[in-house]
């Protein structure tokens, strides 16, 4: 699995591809061993030979952190589409591990605002692997009702979530967003 994670990074980094690591990734997608069918799928998805639709709803969790994973090289005009299918599986995923990987969604701020707003506030202050991204979408969000648990987030003792919280405020609705 990292020779393929490193053919990957060069893949996109140098935009150098070889036939046989691409064969060697395409018998890893058509594995039957769920290990090596999630690093085929990852692959796939990093270098654009398979989307994220295909694959989200996979019923082993190692393979949708890895479609997760994978879609961070997604173009950024295909970045908001790529959110909103995390997002979507964010909310109804049983596995914790999966749950934080598919934060990943958040990083657009959820402005279909999928997941609830007392999701996002038990999730800012979990101190999970989700926190920042959490408290990003919860900050964006913020309107006067959410404004003391956006105070809070913006005094926590954690220097990641004051800054997504100050990051997700630069996008706020609320009326004093850029005075907090």
């Amino acid at each position: 699995s990292y020779a393929v994670r490193a053919y990957v990074v060069r893949a996109l980094l140098r935009g150098e591809r070889l036939s046989s690591s691409d064969d060697a990734i395409s018998r890893l997608a058509g594995s039957a061993q769920p290990a090596e069918w999630a690093i085929g799928v990852f692959a796939k998805i990093a270098l654009g030979e398979a989307t994220v639709a295909e694959h989200i709803d996979d019923k082993d969790a190692r393979v949708r952190r890895a479609v997760a994973m994978g879609s961070l090289t997604v173009p950024e005009r295909d970045a908001a589409a790529r959110n909103r299918m995390l997002v979507r599986r964010l909310t109804r995923e049983d596995d914790a591990i999966t749950r934080q990987v598919l934060s990943i969604g958040l990083l657009g701020g959820d402005p279909d605002q999928t997941m609830t707003t007392s999701t996002l506030i038990d999730r800012a202050e979990s101190g999970g692997g989700d926190a920042a991204m959490a408290t990003f979408a919860l900050a964006r969000r913020a309107d006067t009702p959410l404004a003391r648990k956006v105070t809070q987030l913006l005094a926590s003792k954690d220097p990641v979530l004051r800054a997504h919280a100050a990051r997700g405020l630069g996008e706020a609705v609320l009326p004093d967003a850029t005075g907090r």
